[in-house]
């Protein structure tokens, strides 16, 4: 099981939330994808970047 822990932790988080819009004519659907990276992720994409 500590692969599938590992990768299901690994996985971003989904959000969705539903509305309507203010004069009613409209569904909103609005999903929020949050990807958690560590600094050195960050670090080794930026640091790759030709200037």
């Amino acid at each position: 099981m500590d692969k599938l822990e590992e990768k299901i932790r690994n996985m971003p988080i989904i959000k969705v939330s539903y509305c309507k819009s203010k004069d009613g004519r409209y569904f909103i659907v609005r999903t929020t994808i949050t990807d958690i990276k560590p600094i050195k992720y960050l670090d080794k994409v930026l640091g790759n970047v030709e200037k």
